[in-house]
């Protein structure tokens, strides 16, 4: 167009996104870019290819209440014993490599050690990074491991929300972290709830 002159049109196109969908659909996709309007349908093709990638769920229990159930926010008081679920499973059609857990533990908390693997002890401080081995496609692993909440000076009086983050990583796929929030009461006093957040995503 000449300068000062505007022009609108509308562009037509069949793109194919690859990739893991419930099933395969064809949706219109609206792509604005520079003033122009790209109307696009969009194939969405579950039998695409498919890229490996991690999950992890991070859940807990607080023993000195006898829990058993894992749960993803836990009450707690100073002192308490508290064990850590981290579930990881791999996604896609290929093994992932070198599969590392790792804990950003907040100061609240102090580590217990008790680090297992599918139910096997082993050695090792899950805050500086656990190797895990492989996973198989669709393979889990499940990770544990104990904390003890520190004592009774490291609060205030009220609630503290302690919110704690678990990453994995591994051989050329992106890191996924996932997080279990804590709400400790030290009683006595009522006072308003403070929050600590780790905010531990660049941890590794």
């Amino acid at each position: 167009t000449e300068l000062g002159v505007t022009a609108d049109f509308d562009l037509e196109a069949i793109a194919t996104f690859r990739g893991i969908f419930p099933e395969s659909v064809e949706r219109p996709v609206m792509i604005i870019n520079c003033g122009a309007v790209a109307t696009v349908l969009a194939v969405f093709d579950k039998n695409g290819d498919k890229s490996e990638f991690l999950t992890v769920n991070k859940l807990g229990r607080n023993l000195s209440l006898g829990q058993n159930s894992w749960q993803s926010s836990i009450n707690a008081k100073p002192g308490d014993m508290i064990e850590f679920r981290v579930e990881v499973k791999a996604n896609g059609d290929s093994v992932i490599k070198d599969v590392i857990v790792s804990d950003a533990m907040p100061n609240q908390l102090e580590y217990q050690d008790k680090l297992t693997v599918d139910g096997v002890n082993i050695q090792g401080d899950i805050r500086n990074g656990g190797n895990i081995g492989d996973l198989d496609p669709n393979e889990t692993k499940i990770v544990t491991f104990q904390t003890q909440v520190k004592s009774e000076q490291n609060f205030s009086f009220g609630i503290t929300t302690i919110v704690n983050s678990a990453i994995v990583r591994g051989k050329d796929v992106s890191s996924q972290s996932d997080i279990l929030t804590l709400q400790i009461q030290k009683s006595s006093v009522l006072g308003e709830a403070t929050s600590v957040s780790t905010g531990a995503l660049d941890y590794l």
